[in-house]
């Protein structure tokens, strides 16, 4: 039963979304006062895959075994992810620090509605 309900998972989930994940990063972070974040190609590329393997294992969230990443993160990047209701805003942990100036970003709304996002910061 588990197998069947994640390949229903992951056959009903839709990758496509109206919204650009970059713009709905930076109009949320507009809207706290924080700067825009420039777009990094391969921390997008990334992004995409990580947010493909929470969706795999139907879980939105960090992907740590024995206290280790699964999937080694980019050189200098760090991971925020997250899942809400409403694809034109961002809600991922790590996204309203000053910190970073790069980020790459995917969202994919799954069959209960929600939408996850993940993001990874440089």
């Amino acid at each position: 039963m588990i197998r069947l309900t994640m390949f229903l998972s992951l056959l009903l989930a839709s990758p496509v979304l109206a919204a650009d994940p970059m713009q709905v990063l930076n109009a949320t972070r507009a809207k706290m006062g924080l700067y825009a974040l420039v777009e990094d190609p391969e921390l997008t590329k990334q992004a995409k895959i990580r947010l493909r393997d929470n969706v795999k294992r139907g879980r939105p969230d960090h992907w740590i075994r024995n206290g280790q990443w699964v999937r080694p993160l980019p050189k200098g990047a760090t991971e925020g992810c997250g899942d809400t209701f409403a694809e034109d805003r961002w809600f991922t942990c790590e996204m309203e620090t000053r910190k970073y100036r790069t980020a790459g970003a995917a969202m994919q709304r799954m069959p209960n509605g929600r939408v996850w996002q993940m993001l990874l910061l440089r």
